[in-house]
């Protein structure tokens, strides 16, 4: 007969104590790797909400944008000192900051009759912007430029919303001194770097706009028959 002898008393805790750590860190791993994919399915859930949160302010903006553009187009429509003002200054310029500043010439030119009596014919007086001058090139072009060529042309769109806002703006928003009349840009000069007719005039300092880009000017220039806008 084989006799089995006991196992010491300290062995079995040992063997005891191997097996619940085992199993407790097989517990461990399970409910950790668990606790994991919970984890990877809330930050999923959580980035799909934040695409979809994109997604509906990007779609509130592109209605606001069409609101806007609606508005600007139908004002445009039925009021061309906004669209002459426009024409103008998509002409010299597709700066936002910059044509500000240029639809300020032309409203100080209307405020005070200089060279017109209205926002078209201060732009159409000859010799003044030269893009309507007769024999431009571009001339036809921008003639036919109309309100709902907007919807198609973003940088139209900001010079009708320029002109909205200078046309409408009340004068203590004016940014230039009110004898303001004229503005040119060396890069449009041909052989020089400034016209002849500037140095009876004043630069008025304006901040963010580079000289080489444009200059404004003022001066009691009424009399004056060859000083242009440009």
């Amino acid at each position: 007969m084989i006799k089995i002898k006991p196992v010491p008393f300290s062995l079995s805790v040992s063997a005891v104590s191997f097996l619940l750590f085992i199993g407790f860190g097989s517990f461990v791993n399970h409910y950790s790797k668990s606790y994991e994919r919970k984890i990877k399915e809330v930050k999923r859930e959580q980035n799909f909400a934040a695409e979809r949160l994109q997604m509906a302010h990007s779609e509130i903006q592109r209605q606001k944008r069409r609101a806007d553009s609606l508005q600007v187009v139908a004002e445009a429509s039925s009021r061309e000192e906004i669209l002459w003002t426009a024409r103008a200054l998509y002409s010299e310029t597709h700066r936002t900051e910059e044509m500000w500043y240029v639809g300020w010439v032309i409203r100080n030119r209307f405020e005070s009759g200089f060279r017109g009596e209205s926002y078209k014919s201060v732009i159409l007086h000859p010799k003044q912007f030269s893009a309507f001058n007769k024999g431009n090139p571009k001339r036809d072009y921008y003639l036919s430029l109309e309100p709902t060529d907007a919807f198609q042309n973003g940088t139209w769109h900001d010079a009708l919303q320029v002109a909205k806002t200078v046309v409408d703006a009340p004068l203590v928003y004016n940014p230039l001194p009110k004898d303001t009349f004229f503005f040119y840009s060396e890069r449009s000069m041909e052989g020089r770097r400034h016209p002849v007719w500037r140095y009876n005039l004043t630069q008025v300092g304006v901040d963010g706009i580079e000289n080489r880009r444009f200059r404004f000017l003022r001066g009691s220039q009424y009399s004056q028959t060859t000083a242009t806008a440009r």
